[in-house]
């Protein structure tokens, strides 16, 4: 993922939770955005956690507070992208919040990953000359 940085390959339209959300509500909203995890931002926008199928399948509690998990592992937009995947990867972890100023303004996650590789595979390809291009 030559020079891209998570702000590259990031989705900045993140669907997030308040902790005093109900884990009813945040259950829905996964399965409507077709997500299978989502941060949890303060009213400020400050992120406080992380919230996933898994938690709420296998965690006790009536708000997302009593499920989430504390204290995430996140990425700043200038982080390298090849860091934000080996981070996934190292710490077997979907996805990976990034802040700036401990404000969540975006999330990477798998698919992200894969569609910039994606995306190098075919930058590669197009620099290559044509007939090498075919074997591709």
């Amino acid at each position: 993922m030559a020079n891209k940085r998570a702000y590259d390959i990031m989705t900045q339209d993140v669907v997030t939770v308040t902790p005093d959300m109900s884990v009813d509500e945040a259950r829905d909203l996964l399965f409507h955005n077709n997500v299978h995890g989502l941060p949890v931002v303060d009213h400020s926008g400050r992120l406080v956690g992380v919230v996933s199928v898994v938690d709420i399948a296998g965690k006790f509690g009536t708000r997302v507070l009593h499920v989430m998990e504390r204290n995430p592992v996140t990425a700043s937009e200038d982080t390298p992208a090849g860091e934000v995947a080996s981070l996934m990867l190292s710490r077997r972890i979907s996805r990976v919040p990034v802040l700036r100023d401990g404000r969540l303004v975006g999330i990477v996650g798998a698919s992200d990953i894969i569609r910039a590789f994606v995306e190098l595979d075919k930058e590669y390809a197009a620099s290559l000359r044509p007939a090498e291009a075919q074997k591709v």
